[in-house]
């Protein structure tokens, strides 16, 4: 069977996700791999038609494509979210239509599942038959156990594909429309909020999203905006964590990402991030933007700040963005001041819409309010203190000095009274009668430290 591997790791043929990709190479010769780097070529991909023909050539002659890429905050990195990009922009569709695909990811789990759904989607719009996805720990490649779990899902992807088997999609296609926002006259009676300073950062100040932004300075006072394509990228995030001992990113110098980030997007009180959508996510230039801030690597960089996104597109169709979104928010340490999009197909509505989100902008600045951490945040600081404690460390040097430092190595029990306390009473109610008696009171003695509280 004719194999179409889409390698997406910037490091290109010196990855680890390659390494599993090689792996089945040499567990089934009996197929016909043709491992194509895309990441690690992208800019060469976007000049030259005829290596991307190549390319689309290799994937129409194909039964089965393998989407094979390492996580990169929380999707694939921005060099292959760009040739999905080129998928849809040079209409290529039809290369893909009916093949059978399988994605492939390393990461350490951190919103592996998010990167995964858009992958899926991303196959379904082009009309793909989805056989499923393997989320590979780094290091799951060393165990045999791993390496067998990883050939079985290999198995299953060949056998579907070789059998023709059909799977349901999992997504429903995007509503398409071409709604143009007329912002209405600045009412008279609504002065512009004052107080905070906030900074619109932006890949577009076209159509929809332009229009969005010029409406929110009607009721923002101070506001300042950032366009990403004057920024000059010079590259995306290569992967190469050279930043993890001091933060010294390898663009340092070459381009400004770095200065601008520090200098203007971690000083701003309030932050509006103002997109379109693009496939099932935004632009590659904005993934650029979250792919390079790495550079803070595992720590929070915008704790405190009041962060808002302006969203062109259909975002109410896509729960996996939101779900993003919602997750990049929370972890940064910032408050979500909310939403603003034109999916509402109306344009007083979008005026009602930002009008209260420079009112919420405001107001949480002023009372400093951030709401509490849900699953997203909590999950994902366990998740990466204890891989940064367990050996990410002898890396990401300032991750640990920051974990240290501000109590994140929060390991439960690590007081001997508390251990030797908790191990006493796991013991005594084991004890049936005390078990029993401990039931029967349970209630009350839950909400007895609240009573204290509410005076009841």
């Amino acid at each position: 069977m004719k194999i179409t591997v889409l390698a997406g790791s910037p490091k290109g043929e010196n990855s680890v996700t390659m390494q599993y990709v090689l792996f089945l190479k040499k567990q089934f010769p009996e197929h016909d791999f043709d491992i194509i780097q895309i990441a690690s070529r992208i800019k060469q991909i976007e000049r030259d038609k005829k290596l991307y023909s190549s390319i689309i050539s290799s994937v129409k002659s194909s039964r089965l494509v393998i989407w094979a890429f390492p996580l990169y905050y929380m999707l694939v990195c921005s060099q292959y979210k760009r040739f999905i990009e080129l998928i849809f922009e040079n209409k290529s569709a039809s290369a893909f239509k009916g093949r059978y695909s399988a994605s492939l990811s390393t990461s350490i789990h951190f919103y592996d599942h998010t990167a995964h759904n858009y992958i899926r989607s991303v196959c379904e719009d082009l009309g793909m038959n989805v056989t499923g996805s393997f989320s590979a720990r780094m290091d799951d490649l060393l165990r045999a156990s791993e390496r067998q779990r990883l050939s079985e899902f290999f198995i299953n992807a060949a056998f579907s594909a070789d059998n023709r088997l059909i799977a349901p999609a999992m997504s429903s296609p995007l509503p398409r429309r071409a709604f143009s926002y007329r912002p209405g006259k600045p009412s008279k009676k609504m002065k512009p909020f004052s107080g905070p300073s906030t900074l619109v950062i932006t890949d577009s100040l076209d159509g929809n999203t332009g229009r969005m932004i010029a409406r929110l300075a009607n009721f923002t006072g101070r506001l300042e905006i950032a366009s990403l394509a004057d920024i000059g990228f010079k590259g995306g995030c290569m992967g190469c964590m050279k930043c993890g001992q001091n933060g010294v990113c390898v663009y340092d110098g070459i381009d400004g990402f770095t200065n601008f980030y520090r200098s203007r997007v971690m000083t701003a009180d309030c932050l509006v991030f103002a997109g379109s959508m693009k496939d099932r996510y935004l632009s590659s230039l904005w993934k650029c933007f979250f792919d390079r801030s790495f550079f803070n690597n595992h720590r929070p960089s915008l704790s405190g700040k009041q962060l808002a996104w302006i969203i062109s597109g259909p975002l109410s169709a896509e729960q996996n963005l939101q779900e993003m979104l919602f997750a990049y928010t929370e972890f940064q340490g910032a408050n979500l001041a909310g939403f603003a999009t034109d999916d509402c197909s109306s344009s007083a509505a979008i005026d009602s819409q930002l009008a209260a989100l420079a009112s919420r902008l405001s107001r949480f600045s002023e009372s400093a309010y951030i709401a509490p951490p849900t699953f997203r945040k909590t999950a994902g600081l366990k998740i990466f203190r204890d891989e940064v404690y367990s050996g990410l460390r002898i890396v990401f040097k300032q991750d640990h000095r920051y974990y240290r430092q501000n109590g994140l190595y929060d390991f439960p029990n690590r007081s001997m009274l508390k251990r030797l306390a908790v191990f006493a009473g796991y013991w005594a109610t084991s004890i049936p009668f005390v078990y029993r008696k401990m039931a029967e009171g349970m209630k009350d003695y839950m909400t007895r430290p609240y009573k204290k509280i509410t005076g009841n």
